[in-house]
Parts: C-alpha cells; structure tokens; sequence
C-alpha cells in the first residue's frame, strides 16, 4: 500500500527541497559571477543570473586569468556542453521518474520473481535498459563538462585567494560548495596570473578596471 504514495513521498521530501537548495545556490552564484564580472570590467555581468548565459560568464571570468598576454576560449566549450547536458540531464530525469513509477508499481511482480526474469514486466525492463544507455551518454558529456568547470573555478579561486585556492577547489569538488565560496570570495581584488603578488604599498590589484591600493 506505501509503494503508490513513494513517488509523492519523494516529490515532497527530496525534489522540492532539493529544487529550493538549488534556487538558493543559483542565486549566490549569481551574485558571485556578477560582482567578480564587474570588478574586471567585463561587459553584461548580469549574464550571472540568466540561465546557459551564466556558464558562459563563469567561463568568461576565468578566461581572463592570464590577462593581458592570453584569454582562453573555456566559455564557449561550457556553454556548448552546458546546453547538451541539460538536454540530456532532462531526458535522464524523466526516464528516472518513470523507472521509479514502474518499478513501485511491479514491485510485488519484482520480489516475487527474483529466481526468474521472464515474469518481470516488460515495459520495466525496457525502461531499465534505455534508463541504463542515458545514463551512459550522459555520464559521456558531464564528466568533460565537470573538468572544464573546476578548472574554470580554479583559475577564479587563484584570481581572489591564491593562497587558498587548492582548499576552495577540493571544497568544491567533494562539498559542492562552489556557489557560496563564489559568493563569498565575490568582493575579493582581482589578481591576475601574470600581476606582480600584491602589495599594499604599491597596489597591484586590479578592481573596477583599475590597478590600484
């Protein structure tokens, strides 16, 4: 009788949480990637609060660590593999839920064929397969786009705390606390790859299209 409400159970007790948990981080990054876009002078910073245009505006943040000599071009490969992943996260999400509806729905026929598997169902075993072959493809492009993040939130980390930059990277790795740490670090100097270490006296951060103390 429990099995017809675990999809409403889990609808209320883990998405709806889960969706408010990532509203709030959404917004703090937002409001990391702005100020930090701002302060190195970049052109629309509010791309920090629109969907895909965001990745894009991370990516461009940390293309400029090695400004002035060099601006990579890690923008555009997130924004392509954002876009492809979300397309891809959405059908994964779908056939999830529907796996999960499925498998509550038979999971009396499923216990009770454990030692056979030609009584199970056969829409649940064809959701289970293209459920598997999703996820496959889908593991294919977030895991490139994963690498290309952290070393994009690396670069911005050496860019505001140098000296912490290693901590906040495996914080946002393991943690996932990416969003607060670029919230945190959002009024931080800019200091670029090549700049000289920063010295009070002489003032060799870069804040608001300037180098100044």
């Amino acid at each position: 009788m429990l099995s017809c409400y675990m999809p409403y159970i889990f609808i209320i007790f883990v998405f709806i949480p889960s969706f408010m948990i990532g509203i709030a981080m959404y917004i703090l990054q937002g409001f990391g990637i702005y100020n930090m876009s701002k302060t190195c002078g970049l052109a629309k910073p509010h791309r920090a609060f629109i969907p895909f245009a965001n990745i894009y505006q991370l990516g461009l943040l940390a293309d400029q660590y090695e400004r002035p000599t060099k601006i990579g071009k890690s923008r555009v490969w997130l924004l392509v593999l954002s876009i492809i992943g979300f397309i891809i996260t959405v059908v994964y999400e779908v056939g999830a839920f529907g796996f999960m509806i499925d498998m509550f729905e038979n999971i009396q026929t499923m216990f009770n064929s454990m030692d056979t598997m030609d009584t199970i169902p056969q829409d649940v075993l064809e959701n289970n397969l293209i459920f598997s072959a999703v996820s496959m493809l889908y593991s294919f492009i977030v895991l490139p786009y994963a690498i290309l993040k952290y070393i994009a939130l690396y670069k911005i980390y050496k860019m505001t705390d140098s000296k912490n930059a290693v901590l906040f990277i495996i914080l946002s790795i393991f943690v996932g606390a990416s969003s607060v740490l670029l919230f945190i670090l959002r009024k931080k100097p800019i200091v670029f790859k090549n700049q000289p270490p920063y010295n009070p006296n002489q003032g060799y951060y870069y804040n608001n299209g300037n180098y100044s103390n």
